[in-house]
Formats: structure tokens, sequence, C-alpha cells
């Protein structure tokens, strides 16, 4: 496949499943055609995840996930173009893969359609806080108060020299 597809995302992407994922999808037609855009999530050992199959819909001048439309373009070799998308995904800890797919009939068919590209993201989820360690009050006390002391007795050391 070819680097016709890429994205202002890095390999590993901090993500929270229901949020918008915000990424600038650029595409170029490496040929004459009509083309889209489908997504999916796969688990870390690349195992498609059921029913997470999107396509790619423009709306107004970016673009969202859906689960039941894309949009096609029709475009000359070395047309491109640049979309502003916002996804919201449904899992974390995923692979995300983001395919452009030229068509070969008159309506997409992904048993006869060709991946002309594709790009994958992994979404990986905020890391858990770090536990804060726990202060036994009871030795801290015992602490300041032994500090005082000495300090004290310091004092009183120095005044009797």
């Amino acid at each position: 496949m070819g680097d016709y597809l890429s994205w202002g995302l890095g390999s590993i992407v901090p993500y929270t499943a229901g949020e918008k994922l915000e990424a600038e999808v650029a595409f170029e037609a490496p040929s004459d055609g009509m083309y889209y855009m489908l997504g999916a999530l796969y688990t870390p050992d690349l195992s498609y995840i059921e029913g997470s199959l999107f396509g790619v819909l423009q709306v107004d001048d970016g673009a969202v996930n859906s689960a039941t439309h894309m949009t096609r373009y029709a475009l000359v070799a070395g047309d491109s173009h640049i979309l502003d998308c916002e996804f919201t995904l449904s899992s974390t800890d995923v692979i995300l893969g983001l395919f452009l797919i030229r068509m070969t009939g008159d309506e997409p068919s992904l048993s006869d359609d060709r991946a002309v590209s594709s790009i994958t993201a992994s979404l990986v989820g905020p890391l858990p806080p770090e536990p804060v360690p726990e202060v036994d009050m009871t030795s801290l006390i015992t602490m300041v108060m032994m500090v005082g002391v000495m300090a004290t007795g310091m004092a009183l050391m120095l005044k009797e020299v």
C-alpha cells in the first residue's frame, strides 16, 4: 500500500472512550477514480473488534465517523484533500486503523474495492494516578518533637560553653 493517507497523530495517542479524537487527515489519489475512507478498531494483538467499522463522513469543513454513512470522492490522480476530523470512538487501549479505499464499481463494495493506503495509531487510556504514600502521623509528630528537643538541648549546651 502506498503513502497516500496521513494524519497529525503520533503512533501512540492518549484517548478516553467517548471523547472526541481530533486529527487532521490528508489523502491523495494515486490514480483517477472514486475513493472513500473507512476506519476500524483492533485489539492490541490486531484482532478486529466486531461492530467497530465506520465510514468517514464529510460535514461542513471537517469530517466525523459514522456507522452508516461515508463520503465518496471523485478524484483525478494527484488530487488531495485535508479534513479536520473529529472521531468519537467506543473503546480505549485499542488500535485505530484508517483506510483510503478505491472503488472498483459504481457502488462501494468491501469485497471488491481496494485499499490503497492505511494508517494506524494506538489509542491508550490515561495512566492511573500514582499512589500517594501514606504518612504515619505518629512517626512524623515524634520526629518533629525529637528535632525540637535536640534543638533545645543544643541551645542549652551552647549557652553553657
